[in-house]
């Protein structure tokens, strides 16, 4: 049992900790907003409790003469590596159940890693980012914190005998200047290795370190009521605020995380258990059991993404009330009982430990040997791997596109545009029978640059591509200007509007479509990628799709988008409402925002991209439908 003063007023403020950051995990938006978007902040406010906890402890026992490393840590050790172990245990069949081969052999590695308390380095190395997608899709990766307090620990216990051993009177001095190395570590490693900084202890330390410090610092002892209140709300309301503008652009851990940092400590030396703010049991009963809420919420978080049951706010609701529940039996069945050492002693344990651990890393080693089990899932069929093949099909496609309009056409459709346009013209064009008395041609943006840019037209004339491409406007009724736009392409839309003015054309400007921000290797895009990492191009036309690692790809790839698209759109709609011409965004087709995913596949499981984001002609084909069905589009197509 840990020598200490039980302060619930530590317990709320743990509750608001985690409630902060299953927020941040639970990814909830109002109004394009994310709510407690910097909530990962939560993890700094445990560690500033915690090393302000084993700092009083340590302190208590060490003046009592009671201090004993081998007792500490087995504290330490009660109070964390049972559940914590479990988790790693229970996540290993969840594994085998839900999730590909390729990932069921990095959750055993990260598994093998988070055992020794050092995931937070192995997630360093295999991971670009903490909040991007694929971080969330991982079981374990919350372990990386629980590895750093475990790391700080073991070098607090040596740097506490080494000063109280040669160098007691000078223990103050030494915490600060620590702190104050680790800060700067931080910072720095802040700007120059900003990955490594979030998940490395040197850059953490000094987290700790600042609760470690207040046992030891003389505070005015008292203090006037009003100024004492003024200082405990304040200070909740800069964290409150502080993790809902933060965010991962921000340089974390650096500068910025004081804001968390300093009313966190604040907090911790004058909140007190009969404030009225912290007389809240729900919030200290929280509070109690957060440490099993932070190890089973985002385990169960991630394999319900897995699991494509995660998209909307009921079934976040349901998870997030299956965790709590689950973590209350959690800690009050297992976690408590392990934690009194009357009831379990040194010796079992310490037995118990040891067999989960020598459990995990057996069923992990066994599946990392296996390859992730891969003979368990089934193969796919209707899905072409050769992107070669489909590029070469879109071409052979676009060099037989209309140029032209036929005479005896009602309304005549010119798209004009690159190859993204290509793509918005094979779409109708597969679907043309549902505008029946419309036309349909394209014109390349190249083809017609020379009418918008050349004062003297008849220069343009030379060239008899250019004269089929500017009769071919002269004929159309309804233009959609198209590209994967540049700032170049966006100067055109002023004199292309002019000059649709001039001859009675309807213009309608196109915003750039959703473009995934992956690389093709090897002529392999990343669902590509994927599937055949698990499957070996096994390819079986008996054997059903396995449709939820669509899903899985559907989901990763709308997390990932290119977010220069958005920027360049924000300019495309700032020169058309100016010049009061109608835009479109075919973006709606290839993602559904209120689901958090973009489609990858046909319903038939054709692929939709070749490359970043040219639809194949099957592609092209299955939006055109849904172009073609959409009320908005079809009223832009008319004429009034």
């Amino acid at each position: 049992m840990e020598h200490s003063k039980y302060r619930v007023e530590l317990d709320v403020l743990r509750a608001l900790a985690i409630i902060l950051v299953i927020f941040y995990h639970l990814e909830i938006e109002i109004f394009n907003l994310s709510i407690f978007r910097g909530g990962f902040l939560g993890v700094d406010i445990f560690f500033v409790i915690s090393g302000y906890l084993i700092s009083s402890i340590i302190k208590n026992e060490i003046q009592n003469n009671h201090f004993k490393v081998s007792n500490f840590l087995e504290r330490r050790l009660r109070r964390i590596i049972p559940v914590f172990l479990l988790a790693i245990l229970v996540s290993l069949p969840l594994g085998y159940l839900f999730i590909m081969p390729t990932e069921m052999v990095d959750l055993a590695k990260s598994a093998i890693s988070s055992t020794f308390l050092v995931s937070n380095y192995y997630f360093h190395f295999t991971l670009s980012a903490y909040a991007n997608l694929s971080s969330f899709l991982k079981p374990l990766i919350h372990t990386w914190s629980l590895s750093v307090e475990g790391q700080f620990y073991l070098a607090y216990c040596l740097i506490i005998l080494f000063i109280y051993k040669f160098c007691k009177k000078k223990l103050k001095l030494i915490f600060i200047i620590i702190s104050a190395v680790s800060f700067i570590i931080a910072i720095w490693a802040s700007y120059s290795h900003p990955g490594i900084n979030f998940y490395s202890s040197p850059s953490r330390f000094w987290e700790f370190i600042i609760g470690a410090l207040v046992p030891y610092l003389k505070f005015k002892s008292k203090i006037n009521q009003k100024i004492r209140l003024v200082l405990i709300y304040c200070s909740l309301l800069i964290i409150l605020i502080s993790s809902s503008y933060i965010g991962f652009e921000n340089k974390h851990p650096g500068v910025i995380t004081l804001l968390v940092i300093f009313p966190t400590t604040l907090l911790i030396v004058y909140s007190k258990s009969n404030d009225e703010i912290f007389n809240n049991k729900i919030l200290a009963f929280i509070g109690k059991i957060s440490f099993s809420i932070y190890i089973w919420h985002y385990l169960f978080f991630s394999f319900a993404r897995h699991t494509n049951f995660f998209n909307t706010l009921s079934q976040k609701a349901f998870i997030l009330f299956f965790c709590l529940i689950f973590s209350a039996i959690s800690y009050f069945l297992y976690e408590k009982k392990l934690r009194d050492k009357k009831k379990i002693n040194t010796k079992n344990f310490y037995k118990i430990i040891s067999l989960n651990f020598i459990a995990i890393f057996i069923f992990a080693s066994i599946m990392i040997l296996n390859d992730g089990f891969k003979n368990r899932l089934p193969n796919i069929k209707n899905y072409n791997f050769d992107n070669i093949k489909l590029r070469d099909e879109w071409l052979t496609y676009q060099n037989l596109s209309q140029r032209k309009f036929d005479e005896n056409s009602k309304i005549n459709l010119l798209i004009i545009g690159n190859s993204h346009g290509q793509d918005i013209y094979n779409s109708i064009f597969q679907n043309k029978e549902k505008i029946p008395g419309y036309n349909l041609a394209i014109i390349d943006t190249s083809k017609f640059r020379c009418f918008l840019e050349n004062e003297n037209k008849q220069n343009c004339f030379l060239n008899e591509g250019n004269k089929v491409a500017f009769d071919t406007f002269l004929k159309s009724n309804i233009i959609i200007f198209h590209n994967r736009w540049t700032e170049e392409y966006i100067k055109m839309i002023q004199d292309l509007n002019i000059i649709s003015k001039e001859n009675n054309k309807k213009l309608i400007v196109a915003l750039n479509r959703q473009q995934f921000n992956y690389e093709i290797t090897n002529s392999l895009t990343t669902l590509d990628k994927m599937l055949f990492d698990n499957y070996q191009y096994k390819i079986n036309e008996n054997l059903d799709l396995l449709f939820k690692i669509f899903k899985r790809a559907e989901l990763e790839y709308f997390k990932i988008k290119d977010p220069k698209v958005e920027t360049i759109n924000d300019k495309i709609k700032e020169v058309t409402n100016k010049l009061n011409i109608i835009t479109f965004d075919f973006s709606k087709f290839q993602c559904e925002q209120m689901n958090n995913r973009c489609l990858t596949v046909t319903p038939t499981n054709e692929k939709i991209y070749w490359d970043y984001g040219h639809f194949s002609l099957k592609g092209a084909k299955y939006f055109g439908k849904l172009f073609l069905n959409d009320n908005d589009f079809l009223k832009i197509l008319t004429i009034n």
